[in-house]
This record gives structure tokens, sequence and C-alpha cells, in this order.
């Protein structure tokens, strides 16, 4: 019996998922969370922990964490970062620890290792390997797109799209709802130039207007960072041997 796929369009519509547990769950935050800790990762750091609330990261910068947070698109001040992948990879990051809070990606995160067996954090940046990892470990699949503030965005479907079909491809899954055909469906448009393709979307213009254009074409660059992080207790590590 295949395993089965499911898309989510917004951590919203998370508890109404058709997915019976046992299931891993790929969070994806393409603009930028999810996008940004590849990039950390690739950098060098040790482990990333997501939090909630920003009144949270002062504990773990007493305890030797930097610390990157955002809301609404902007870093918060007082942070050592943003949610910037481009800042990340402009530094040496090896060893460092990072308490991460933003407006979404993090939460999506959060929500899904809930009740997921395995919670992976997905983007173009890492989604061959991410899908390598995947198929390596078949298990029934929910990818939950974080989007904006609990409404879908269209890059981060169009990058459920992609994974969704990459995945099908081997065979051994099977699609239970719309929301994957859906997805595939604007990945096919959309996948001769997806950062063309996302010119209207509503976050990349917002991001272009706060000045993040590098980030932009960045989170769009498919295998820039070859790393599977992946949510276990609490803290985001790489994984390399499930």
């Amino acid at each position: 019996m295949n395993h089965t796929i499911e898309v989510v369009l917004s951590p919203a519509l998370f508890d109404y998922r058709q997915t019976l547990s046992p299931f891993d769950a790929v969070a994806v935050d393409v603009l930028r969370a999810t996008t940004s800790m590849c990039a950390a990762f690739q950098a060098g750091a040790d482990c990333i922990i997501p939090v909630m609330q920003l009144d949270e990261l002062a504990n773990y910068r007493k305890q030797g964490f930097l610390t990157a947070a955002e809301r609404s698109g902007q870093k918060v001040e007082g942070a050592t970062y943003g949610n910037s992948p481009t800042a990340f990879l402009k530094d040496d990051l090896r060893g460092m620890r990072i308490a991460y809070s933003t407006t979404n990606g993090t939460r999506c995160l959060l929500r899904a290792a809930q009740v997921a067996e395995r919670t992976y954090a997905g983007a173009f940046s890492n989604i061959d390997t991410l899908c390598q990892k995947l198929l390596e470990h078949p298990r029934n699949l929910i990818i939950v797109c974080s989007g904006w503030k609990l409404n879908p965005c269209m890059e981060d479907s169009l990058m459920a799209g992609c994974l969704s079909q990459k995945i099908l491809e081997h065979g051994d899954y099977d699609m239970i709802e719309d929301g994957v055909r859906l997805c595939i469906d604007l990945w096919e448009r959309a996948k001769e130039d997806p950062y063309g393709y996302c010119q209207r979307a509503a976050h990349v213009q917002r991001l272009r207007h706060l000045g993040y254009e590098q980030d932009i074409l960045f989170a769009f660059e498919s295998n820039s960072c070859p790393v599977v992080p992946m949510l276990e207790d609490g803290i985001l590590r790489i994984t390399k041997n499930i």
C-alpha cells in the first residue's frame, strides 16, 4: 500500500487535515524563515530553537545564543539577526546556537511538530536533499505552508507543488486531496521561472518594498543549501541519519 501526501495551504487548516497519524511533516516558509534556517545551517550553525514569543529570546541570549527575530518582515530591535538568508551566509556561524522567532515560519514548524513524527524545514534551497531524505524514510507526509498571517501565499504553494511532484514521480505515494493537485498545477505554470511568476505575489511585493530584493532572489534558487533541518524535542538540527 502506498503512502499518502497532503498539502495544507495554511497552518489555520492544519486541524482539518485528512492524513492520519503517524506522518511526517515539512514546514515551508520560502519567504523567508525556512530558507533562512537552511542558510544558517549552511553557514555552520549548530542548532536553531524556534520560539513563539519575542520575550523568550532574552533567556536564550543569557545562555549565549544568537537571536534572530522578525515581525511583519522587519528585523526586531535588539536581535542579532532578522530573517535574512543572505545575512546568515555572510557570517561564519560554525558552532553557533540560534534562538529564532518569526511572524509565520517558526509558528508553522512548532504547530506541525505537535503531532508529526518528524518535522523538517523545507525550501527551494534544500529541495532535492530534502526529497531524497523523505524518500529514504517513506511515511505518510503533510507539507504545511506557513503562508502570511494564516493566509495562503503563492511562493509556499509553489514550493509545495514542486516537492509533491518530485515525490510522486517515484510512484510510492498517492494524493488524497486537492491541495496537492492545486499546488502541482501552479508549479507546472511557474516552473520555468518561479521568481518571475511570483512578481505579483503579495509577500514578494511586501519584502521588496522593505528592501529585501536579494533575499527574494536567493529564496527562489534551488539547492543552494543542501541541508535537511529536522525539529526534535524543540531543537532544529541538521539530520544525516535517522
